[in-house]
């Protein structure tokens, strides 16, 4: 029961996160909000965490904890897009303006932190059906 309540919590966070990202778009409209010189990578992490939240809602109709586990490395290419990006802002040949350097960073966390709520929602998962943390199950199964 326990478990079922941080999940719910978990999704709260996605969804508010996922509202910023629109709100974001929605400020700066008809602009864009970030230069197109970034949007593959934007691309890559709106891919990267529609296919973390397909998975979490495949672990929500059929809980599995391997599958749960696997989320974690999916979040490992949103970290590295993030901090790839976070570097990009803070070299001098950024060539654009301070806002949408802002923008950018903004953006890029609240992806960041979408995908490290799917993470977490696979962590409770593993507990749900192993009734095991993540570390102790996996330490179980070697």
């Amino acid at each position: 029961m326990v478990s079922s309540i941080y999940i719910l919590e978990h999704l709260d966070r996605m969804a508010a996160l996922a509202t910023h990202v629109a709100q974001s778009a929605h400020r700066r409209h008809p602009e864009r909000v970030i230069p197109a010189a970034v949007t593959g990578y934007f691309e890559e992490l709106t891919h990267l965490t529609l296919g973390m939240v397909k998975k979490t809602r495949d672990l929500l109709i059929v809980p599995d904890a391997e599958a749960a586990l696997a989320l974690a490395r999916d979040d490992d290419a949103v970290d590295d897009l993030d901090r790839y990006l976070l570097v990009m802002l803070t070299q001098r040949e950024w060539a654009h303006t301070t806002r949408e350097a802002v923008d950018t960073a903004l953006l890029a966390r609240f992806y960041e932190r979408f995908a490290d709520q799917c993470v977490s929602v696979g962590t409770r998962i593993v507990y749900l059906t192993t009734g095991l943390p993540p570390e102790e199950y996996l330490a179980h199964q070697e």
